[in-house]
């Protein structure tokens, strides 16, 4: 008999929660990384230093 296969939460990387605002769900900082989406001005704003580095993922 083998055991049972545990299942673990999927955990964002740290360094996510560093660069995202509060309210953007997964999809919305995928979009935004990556570049597919611009960032607004609220946004940068809200960013500050950290809107430089988008796009994150290339």
């Amino acid at each position: 008999m083998t055991a049972p296969r545990r299942r673990h939460a999927r955990r964002r990387p740290a360094c996510d929660d560093a660069v995202r605002p509060a309210g953007w769900d997964d999809g919305d900082f995928l979009l935004r990384a990556t570049g597919r989406v611009p960032l607004t001005d609220r946004e940068r704003w809200e960013l500050g230093e950290a809107a430089g580095w988008f796009p994150l993922i290339g």
